[in-house]
Order: C-alpha cells, then sequence, then structure tokens
C-alpha cells in the first residue's frame, strides 16, 4: 500500500490528485508534527479522495530529535481492519 507520510509537514497537498491518479492508498494523519488544522485538511482530502487515514510516529529510535512513545499515534481501527482484508 502507498501512503503519503506526514503530508501536513511537507506541505504537499499540491500534488495530492497526481498522487492518487498514480496509485495512492491513504494518507498518514496522526504524526506528532501535524497540528489539528492539518488533521483536518488531511480528513477532507482523505474523504475527497477515498483514502484509508493512517498514523505514525515517525519513530527513528536515538535518532530522532524528540522522543515520542511507540504506539502513541495510532491509524483508525477501519484503516488497521482494510490491512488485514477485513473490511
Amino acid at each position: 500500500m502507498a501512503v503519503l507520510a506526514h503530508p501536513g509537514r511537507l506541505d504537499s497537498f499540491a500534488m495530492l490528485e497526481d498522487l492518487v491518479e498514480a496509485g495512492l492508498d491513504g494518507l498518514e494523519v496522526n504524526h506528532p508534527a501535524h497540528a489539528s488544522h492539518h488533521k483536518d485538511l488531511i480528513r477532507i482530502c482523505g474523504d475527497r479522495y477515498e483514502l484509508l487515514l493512517t498514523g505514525g510516529s515517525d519513530f527513528h529510535g536515538d535518532y530522532s530529535e524528540v522522543s515520542i512513545a511507540l504506539g502513541r499515534y495510532l491509524c483508525p481501527p477501519r484503516t488497521v481492519r482494510h490491512i488485514i482484508g477485513q473490511k
């Protein structure tokens, strides 16, 4: 599955339509760098293009600038069910 990581952080909304046409499956909504307005816009785009919404801590171990616990930023249950084939 192809998921666009932290679109709010990278402000990659302008390329979204092209990515959807190329086969994009989802957008990362739950990310520590996303402000609430980013999450709102990502949800709107997800609905518009019928994309899955995912979550992630962007965990890079000791290489991270900020310590974020694994499991803090989760995928919505609907996304998990879709990924494992239980629609």
